[in-house]
């Protein structure tokens, strides 16, 4: 089989930052926005080539993968494929600076070579000489990838049908107790790469004491804002793994958001206290924030060595409008007419005298029973 030619962005452990940008990605949720910005230099000419020609390059599927930093000497290659990713777009900036805007798409599903060399930190080295192949010092680049399974079935770069058949295998199946085949959902498969793809990470010293997370959220593909309705709770599901074996730190989520526009359940922070486990966040938006844009931040923060001086590992900005359904609103203003039209009819029509005080009170309660459905969702 035929591997595709893709584009490749890759980020190191060079400095804090750049640890962070790794675990901040895989965080994201599904059509959440990042950006990565690069010099000149660390790019390959044929990225730049697609570069030079925006609408080559704007739309086109990426690779996040995180690299050690290997062109330093001393440091052994070692690499493990992220996240899939959209190309928004590519800020040049006097060609000297490139800032790569994306859009975060699914979990990567490793390819049958990547898994085997994920066995050991020694094999992953082993792989990564290989796949480098004397190009250590770029950091993004367009070439042919053999790390994972590609997303889509694309015939221009010699992707076939084969690669349904290799993800089949490579996805968790099980049977059930009459032999048939379960596949699981693609939540759960989701869920399964996202783990691989930490004990991947774990291998490495770097990532061996580290809280990843995954937020169980898919955005709208144009808005990439999480809708949420007035005065009607929505929830933010996130995943939290420690990958310290023995989960010695403790760790917390400090939750941001504009208490003018949401409520938050938690409040302002709520403690991780198992090593895997799940946290739902809950939001009730105010009846006056229809038409609102604003935002919800999670920071987690984890405490080390020492306790007064907590690290943030990972922040998830989630973007929120609030909107208003009609639903309740169309309500009352179906049994607010309905009464005032029982009322009326004392005087529009001849009717009997024993049923003019009967309407007027039927008529009176609709009216008056319509002021308690709450006007705001």
């Amino acid at each position: 089989m035929s591997q595709a030619k893709m584009i490749i962005l890759y980020s190191s452990d060079s400095n804090p930052q750049y640890k962070k940008d790794i675990i901040n990605v895989i965080g994201l949720p599904v059509n959440g926005t990042y950006r990565f910005r690069y010099k000149e230099k660390y790019l390959s000419s044929e990225l730049k080539s697609l570069i030079d020609s925006p609408s080559c390059i704007d739309g086109r599927e990426a690779l996040i993968v995180f690299r050690t930093n290997s062109v330093v000497d001393g440091i052994d290659p070692f690499l493990v494929p992220i996240r899939h990713v959209v190309i928004d777009s590519v800020d040049d900036i006097d060609s000297t600076i490139y800032i790569f805007n994306f859009t975060v798409k699914g979990y990567p599903i490793f390819s049958k070579a990547f898994s085997e060399a994920c066995s050991s930190l020694a094999e992953n080295v082993k792989f990564s000489k290989q796949f480098f192949d004397g190009n250590e010092g770029i950091f993004a680049t367009y070439d042919s990838c053999n790390l994972v399974i590609p997303e889509h079935n694309n015939a221009e770069d010699g992707i076939n049908d084969a690669v349904r058949t290799e993800k089949a295998r490579d996805t968790s199946e099980k049977a059930d107790n009459t032999g048939r085949i379960i596949e699981d959902s693609e939540e759960k498969q989701q869920e399964k790469a996202w783990i691989r793809i930490i004990e991947a990470l774990s291998k490495y010293e770097g990532f061996n004491r580290t809280f990843f997370f995954m937020t169980m959220l898919k955005l709208p593909q144009e808005s990439k804002r999480m809708e949420m309705r007035e005065n009607t709770q929505s929830t933010i599901e996130v995943l939290h793994y420690n990958s310290d074996y023995n989960g010695v730190h403790s760790a917390s989520v400090h939750i941001l958001y504009d208490p003018e526009i949401v409520v938050s359940s938690y409040g302002t922070a709520e403690k991780i206290e198992c090593r895997y486990d799940k946290n739902v966040f809950a939001f009730i938006p105010k009846d006056i924030a229809h038409k609102t844009d604003s935002q919800i931040t999670l920071n987690f923060v984890t405490e080390k060595e020492d306790p007064s001086s907590p690290q943030q590992e990972a922040t998830i900005r989630i973007p929120i409008t609030v909107k208003r359904t009609m639903k309740k609103r169309v309500w009352y203003s179906i049994i607010t007419t309905i009464g005032a039209l029982l009322i009326g009819l004392n005087d529009l029509l001849c009717i009997a005298p024993a049923w003019k005080p009967v309407l007027w009170v039927v008529g009176s309660l609709m009216v008056g029973s319509a002021w308690l459905i709450p006007k705001g969702e």
